[in-house]
This record gives structure tokens, C-alpha cells and sequence, in this order.
């Protein structure tokens, strides 16, 4: 019998300028929306914004075998196992820094004045320079992107289990199971998701619209928008059966 085994070992730790805490107050800035920690905050329980707790324990042990039962070449029969830790996206640990004072986004749901005038009965920021000021102002509803504090790098377990056997000279026929288990996936939601109201008014306008999208959203009146909360809930799974065969023309 044939044994191959592979190890490794990996660590990793990020950080972001907000974190989504529903409830929580910052003391940074005077006139910032709730539910959003700052660096330099303490949270609820001594909770600091970290933006992504390391990892810990990031063993990735890997195995695998061949064996030829009857030791004549013809038949052999294989298996694997291996753990796999990705990186998170960059990108997803940049977006944390997305919210006011530090950088203003906007979403505009069909504004008054069209494409020619997106500013008509809206708040003009340009230039803006809150993020120069101690004290800033800040444009509502705001948007904002943030990073759950416990997200993870993404596990992936995959395994292969193979026979794969010679009929005769010229034929191989093989069969192959393989398996993939993927948890803490990189995966981005809405946390302010606007909530669908069935039906329509008294005008036979409906309830649910883009007109009334952020009023419909549960943290409006705290003065958010759209919240870009990205994290490590995703799962994902792959089970296969692989069938081939080969014949060899002379």
C-alpha cells in the first residue's frame, strides 16, 4: 500500500473602520445615526470594534492512500480527505470603512428631479469635507457597509473516494465519489432590508414601492438607508458520482 499525508497551518486578522451594532450609541461623533460601533468606541460588554476576530486554530491536515488489493496492477483503489482555509475578500473588509464621516454614499429611489436634478428636495453633501470636521454632519437616511465582528475565513472540507479497475488489455472502466463541504462562505445582506407591505392604498397605489423603500425599512427612523452587513454565514455542499471509461485502440 501507498500513504501520502500533507499538512499546514495558517493565520490571519483583519480590521475596519465600523461595525453594525443594533441598539448601540457611538460616543465618537455627536450626531451620528445609532447602531454603528467606531474605532475608538467600547461597546456593550467592553466590545470593541475589531472588524474580524482572528481565526484561531487553522489546522488544515490533509490525507490519502492508493492500495492494489490483489497486487496484479489491475485494480487499485483510492481515497482522500483535506481541510482548506480560504481568505476573506478584500474588498468585503475595505466596504467596512464605507460609512459616514469617513466616506458618503448615496441611493437615490427614484428622485423628484429625475437624472437632470437627482438633488431636487435632497441633501446636497458636495464638496464634502465631514470627515475633516470633529464634530461632522451627517446626511440621512445614511448608507452604510460594515463587517460582522465574528466573521471567519471560509473552511472547506473535500473528499474522494475511487475505484477504477482494468477489464482487460485495452479497458478501464472507474468510478469515483467526491464531496465538498464548504462553511463560513463570505456572503453580504441588507441588514436594513426594507419589510414587503401587501396590498395597495385607498388610491390603488401599492403599499410596497421604491418611492416608500426606506421608510419600510426597520432601522429608518434611526436614520439608515441601505446597511451592507458582510459576514461569514454561507454553507455550501457538493456530492458527485463519477463514471468514465477508457479503451485504448492499438
Amino acid at each position: 500500500p501507498w500513504y501520502a499525508t500533507a499538512g499546514g497551518i495558517a493565520f490571519s486578522a483583519h480590521g475596519a473602520d465600523g461595525q453594525w451594532d443594533p441598539g448601540f450609541t457611538t460616543a465618537k461623533f455627536q450626531g451620528a445615526p445609532p447602531d454603528v460601533l467606531y474605532p475608538g468606541d467600547t461597546g456593550p460588554n467592553g466590545k470593541i470594534p475589531k472588524g474580524m476576530y482572528p481565526t484561531p486554530n487553522m489546522f488544515e491536515p490533509r490525507i490519502g492512500f492508493a492500495w492494489d488489493p490483489k497486487g496484479d496492477g489491475k485494480t487499485s483503489i483510492r481515497a482522500s480527505y483535506g481541510m482548506f482555509h480560504d481568505i476573506v475578500v478584500v474588498d468585503a473588509i475595505a466596504q467596512a470603512g464605507s460609512v459616514q464621516p469617513y466616506i458618503y454614499r448615496e441611493k437615490f429611489n427614484n428622485p423628484v428631479g429625475g437624472l437632470t436634478n437627482p438633488y431636487l428636495n435632497q441633501p446636497d453633501p458636495w464638496p464634502y469635507t465631514a470627515y475633516l470636521s470633529a464634530n461632522p454632519t451627517f446626511f440621512l437616511p445614511a448608507t452604510a457597509a460594515a463587517l460582522d465582528g465574528y466573521t471567519k475565513n471560509p473552511l472547506i472540507q473535500g473528499w474522494t473516494f475511487d475505484i477504477q479497475h482494468q477489464l482487460t488489455e485495452n479497458w478501464m472502466v472507474e468510478a469515483a465519489y467526491v464531496g465538498k463541504v464548504s462553511d463560513h462562505l463570505i456572503v453580504d445582506m441588507d441588514a436594513n432590508q426594507p419589510i414587503f407591505v401587501p396590498g395597495v392604498d385607498g388610491t390603488g397605489l401599492p403599499l410596497s414601492s421604491l418611492a416608500n423603500e426606506n421608510q419600510r425599512r426597520p432601522y429608518f427612523n434611526d436614520g439608515w438607508s441601505t446597511i451592507s452587513n458582510v459576514g461569514s454565514w454561507g454553507r455550501g455542499s457538493y456530492h458527485g458520482l463519477e463514471l468514465s471509461t477508457q479503451y485504448k485502440v492499438r
